[in-house]
């Protein structure tokens, strides 16, 4: 029982920024004429197709050196003769690309249990958590460090990756044009929507996607809408939302499954620092751990269990 607290806390660690005019009196004024207006000359910019949005957003995206998340996933599930449930999880971040540093704060409204609280922070001088299990922070061992950090370290362009993603989809995507962003939507066929689904439920849904692949894998989409807004003006991306269906037929009834995810950026290379309290550096403990346990851990790839969190 107390490893398998310890396998909890860990795992949910490596989860868990016009000008005036004046006008002059006329003392006298005999015929004048009326200056003509001159009609400016309105450069005609080219239409802009999806690719090169997508191009332009995956290079100013590139130039992002730290940013801000808040990140929100709802699960509403409906069960035979049983009534429905929810399910709620909140993650904000602050991250900074070099050197690696972050924080992430993650809310999750788990069955039975209520809200749990995680708090990590990572930094040159380690890794600090806590989580609402237990009211304490601990730090880790040399060897753990490292293995959370690399871990970290393949999942540190996400947003690019989510770009690059659209753009293998591009026939299957259209947009429209408002006031400050471009927004671009999926409008795929049935022939690719299945694929385009999976890819995106992998990339974006973080704890979520291995569980949501697997009901995938048996169940029909019945919905699938997304969105994606990139600035105008600066071509970064700041706000994508997902809504996916999914139906599982059983003999007499059938198992259905609503996500809504969405996600904000904001504070593009404006977190020049990622600083932890000093009362968490001074009273952390340290989370000891047999590095033989910490091995079979990394079996779970690094995310909560349906077990775990009762999804």
């Amino acid at each position: 029982m107390v490893h398998r607290k310890k396998w909890f806390l860990l795992l949910s660690t490596l989860f868990i920024l016009a000008a005036c005019s004046e006008t002059q009196p006329v003392v006298q004024q005999e015929k004048t004429e009326e200056p003509q207006e001159e009609e400016e000359e309105k450069e005609t910019e080219p239409t802009l197709t999806v690719e090169d949005i997508l191009a332009k957003s995956i290079g100013e995206m590139q130039k992002v050196e730290s940013l801000s998340s808040n990140k929100e996933f709802v699960q509403k599930i409906h069960l035979p003769d049983e009534e429905p449930y929810s399910t709620t999880t909140s993650l904000y971040s602050e991250v900074i690309q070099a050197p690696l540093s972050l924080y992430k704060k993650r809310v999750s409204e788990v069955p039975v249990m209520g809200d749990l609280i995680t708090d990590i922070y990572l930094v040159e001088d380690g890794v600090y958590f806590k989580d609402g299990l237990e009211d304490v922070w601990f730090t880790y061992p040399e060897e753990v460090t490292q293995e959370i950090i690399g871990n970290e370290q393949t999942h540190m362009t996400p947003h690019e990756e989510h770009l690059e993603l659209l753009a293998r989809y591009t026939d299957q995507l259209t947009y429209e044009e408002q006031e400050d962003h471009f927004v671009l939507s999926f409008v795929g066929s049935s022939d690719v929507l299945h694929a385009f689904a999976l890819e995106l439920n992998n990339m974006m849904l973080d704890e979520l996607a291995s569980e949501v692949e697997e009901f995938m894998s048996m169940a029909e989409i019945n919905q699938l809408d997304y969105t994606l807004y990139i600035d105008k003006e600066t071509f970064r991306q700041t706000e994508w939302s997902m809504t996916l269906v999914l139906e599982l037929p059983l003999e007499e009834d059938s198992i259905k499954r609503k996500i809504n995810a969405t996600e904000k950026l904001d504070q593009f290379n404006e977190i020049n620092e990622i600083v932890v309290p000093l009362d968490v550096v001074e009273n952390a403990e340290e989370f000891n751990l047999y590095l033989s346990e910490f091995e079979d851990l990394l079996e779970f790839n690094l995310k909560y269990t349906e077990d775990e969190m009762n999804f």
